[in-house]
């Protein structure tokens, strides 16, 4: 394979990542869909890098950025999985294991796509723990910037954000600080952000 053909190949299937329409946030008011998985990659890694150099974090930005980058490029063959869905919750690890595969075989070259999307995974270093982390905070934050529509469409409580988001914001101190104020926030403006 050439080299053009190579990175032809491998923006083809970045191309194929900006059809992958996500459903934990709420619909994009001026175009009327959800957020794409490489909108939302961009999203999270900017808020990150945001928190990293306003809170003068003892974190490798480097490494922080690129986890978020190739965070959620298995979706590109898994499609995304309703944080809030049970049915499509389990069947998530296999369908991204299975999309795991085909990424390492139609990319063998990028070994550091897969190096640091394994990372993010099993979050084996604090940078990894703390990208989590952050991945799980921006929806709610987003959610909440459009007054709930999100929670309140699909008649999700606050009980079920706080169960599901809270255990994977909290082992990073540096996001779970954010999480803490964005609670109180959304217990303030209960009644305005979720269904009655």
């Amino acid at each position: 394979m050439t080299n053009i053909e190579s990175l032809i190949k491998f923006l083809t299937l970045l191309q194929k990542m900006r059809r992958v329409y996500r459903f934990d946030q709420s619909p994009l008011p001026d175009r009327g869909h959800y957020d794409t998985s490489v909108e939302h990659s961009y999203l999270v890694t900017m808020m990150a890098w945001y928190i990293i150099d306003r809170d003068n974090l003892d974190l490798s930005k480097d490494l922080v950025l690129k986890y978020l980058l190739v965070h959620d490029i298995i979706e590109t063959y898994a499609d995304d999985t309703d944080f809030f869905n049970t049915e499509e919750q389990a069947t998530k690890s296999t369908r991204e294991e299975q999309a795991r595969r085909r990424l390492q075989k139609e990319l063998p070259e990028f070994i550091d796509l897969h190096i640091y999307q394994e990372q993010y995974e099993t979050q084996t270093t604090p940078e990894s723990v703390f990208a989590h982390a952050a991945d799980k905070l921006i929806d709610p934050v987003l959610i909440y910037m459009d007054h709930g529509r999100n929670w309140k469409d699909y008649n999700i409580s606050l009980d079920q954000v706080l169960t599901k988001k809270t255990p994977h914001i909290t082992p990073s101190p540096e996001i779970k600080k954010y999480w803490d104020e964005l609670v109180i926030l959304l217990k303030k403006d209960e009644s305005k952000l979720f269904p009655k």
